[in-house]
Parts: structure tokens; C-alpha cells; sequence
């Protein structure tokens, strides 16, 4: 999706664990994209993008099931209480994320979850909790 403002615009990434952010930094480095900001915080990112941005993706923690042939151990993790735990925290990183959305922004939510409590019911959620 970068590449589609073909240098043009900002991209804002917030990513809380620095491990990840610092393989994020070397995703973007090595495509080429040179148009983005990384925050591993949420007050630096609240002083830029409060109501302004265009489009946020939340590309959720999730239970992974979407990923069990390459990680067949997740089904060892496996329990209500863990699917809960994720579908609370996804509602969390999302009311959050909204507060960024501008007056027409669109909000794009991932998850690489099979499971209709991390997707299906989550954007029911979404929709009835937020207007969306």
C-alpha cells in the first residue's frame, strides 16, 4: 500500500515493542519507502495525528489460527480464556486507533485469525459501538 502514494503523504507506524518496530524500520528500508514516521510510543504519535489521518490499519494481535500450518504449536496455546483476552485487547488497540481517523478517514482492521470472534463479531462490535 506504500508504494501506492508513490512517495507522497506520510505513513505513521506505532509499534509499542521494539523488537518489532526495528523489523518494521528495515521492512520499509529495504522496499524503498522513505515517507514514514516510526513511533514506539502513543503520546509522540497523539501530538501529530489526533483527527487527521486519511487511513489507519490495525493489524491486530490475534490467536493466529490463520497461521497453524506454519505454526502448528499456537493449538497448544488454545483456550476460551486466550481468545477472550485478544478479542478485549483488539477492541482496545481499535478504540484507540479511531481517535486518529480524519472526518472521512477509513479505518482497515487485520487480523490473521480464522475465528468469527476475532473478525465477524469484532467489526459487529465496531459498528454498533463506534457508528461506524
Amino acid at each position: 500500500m506504500a508504494h501506492l502514494l508513490q512517495q507522497k503523504g506520510q505513513i505513521f507506524v506505532h509499534e509499542p515493542r521494539e523488537v518489532a518496530l526495528g523489523k518494521a524500520k528495515k521492512r520499509f528500508a529495504r522496499a524503498g519507502i522513505t515517507n514514514v514516521q516510526f513511533h514506539n510510543n502513543e503520546e509522540s504519535l497523539n501530538k501529530i495525528g489526533l483527527n487527521k489521518m486519511d487511513w489507519v490499519i490495525v493489524d491486530a494481535p490475534c490467536t493466529g489460527t490463520g497461521t497453524l500450518r506454519r505454526n502448528p504449536d499456537i493449538k497448544l496455546k488454545f483456550d476460551e480464556e486466550w481468545i477472550k483476552r485478544n478479542v478485549m485487547l483488539q477492541q482496545s488497540i481499535v478504540s484507540k486507533a479511531l481517535k486518529f481517523l480524519s472526518k472521512n478517514g477509513k479505518l482497515l482492521y487485520i487480523t490473521c485469525s480464522l475465528l468469527k470472534q476475532e473478525n465477524e463479531e469484532q467489526i459487529k462490535h465496531f459498528t454498533k459501538t463506534f457508528n461506524l
